[in-house]
């Protein structure tokens, strides 16, 4: 558990933010192991110090875990249960999980989005060279087999939903 703050200039993150992991089995040639991991960021926000006027990131929450058995003796996995970015002018939030990653993968997410990059451009610190602008909104979700994706096979993918995207644009010069 801890609190990161001061990070490239930003200003304190408040919240709370608890990460966990562990190997089991040996790492080395020849040799695997099973990886667990957890993380869970509760109350977060991101500023800037250079420009505190600027509405920065108001909410981060996020929710997830991940099982990765290379023995392959136990499904392995990553779920995000919870994903929530929030500024005072768009928001993002979004769940999945990703199973069975080593034998026949399978996903299964859904994504809630109202981004009005115009405004967000403003709420963020971008460096002076990048431009950014339009808006996307989504409301989708869909599940299914990787392999179904990877070899055209749509008939093992179900997606529904809507999206909406207008006139967007991002700029990076450099």
């Amino acid at each position: 558990s801890g609190q990161v703050s001061d990070i490239n200039g930003m200003l304190p993150v408040p919240g709370v933010m608890d990460l966990h992991g562990q190997v089991n089995g040996d790492i080395g040639k020849g040799s695997t192991a099973i990886l667990t991991a957890s993380a869970h960021v509760k109350d977060g926000s991101l500023g800037s110090k250079q420009r505190p006027e600027l509405g920065g990131i108001k909410k981060i929450e996020m929710k997830g875990d991940a099982n990765i058995d290379l023995t392959k003796r136990t499904a392995s996995h990553v779920r995000i249960n919870k994903f929530i970015v929030q500024t005072a002018s768009s928001a993002i939030d979004c769940s999945g999980k990703l199973s069975n990653i080593f034998t026949h993968p399978a996903f299964d997410a859904r994504v809630e989005a109202d981004i009005n990059f115009n405004r967000l451009s403003q709420d963020l610190l971008l460096e002076d060279s990048m431009q950014m602008g339009g808006m996307i909104e989504a409301d989708l979700s869909g599940n299914g087999f990787v392999d179904g994706s990877i070899t055209g096979d749509y008939g093992k993918i179900a997606a529904s939903g809507k999206l909406d995207i207008d006139d967007v644009i991002f700029r990076h010069p450099k």
